[in-house]
């Protein structure tokens, strides 16, 4: 018997990391723990999606930050050469 499973997508504490470092720039610790407390959750939870997923900045960067897919079908496509002209 199939289950309706219902979720949210992106879920709700992606969103949130995601629209506080929007405004922000960067998700430092104290940024990370204050959204915790409006969200009643442990930071180290958020902490730690935070800092699984590459997307997010915990700490300001020197400049842009360009990111070249290296999966097989980018590669096909010629990412490789991307790669040694940087």
């Amino acid at each position: 018997m199939a289950r309706n499973a219902s979720f949210d997508f992106p879920p709700p504490r992606l969103s949130a990391l995601a629209a506080r470092q929007k405004k922000d720039g960067v998700l430092s610790k104290d940024t990370v723990a204050a959204l915790a407390r409006e969200m009643d959750v442990p930071a180290h939870e958020l902490y730690g999606l935070a800092s699984f997923f590459p997307q997010f900045r915990l700490a300001p960067t020197d400049g842009p930050e360009i990111q070249i897919c290296q999966d097989l079908s980018c590669q096909l496509a010629g990412s490789g050469k991307l790669l040694e002209a940087a």
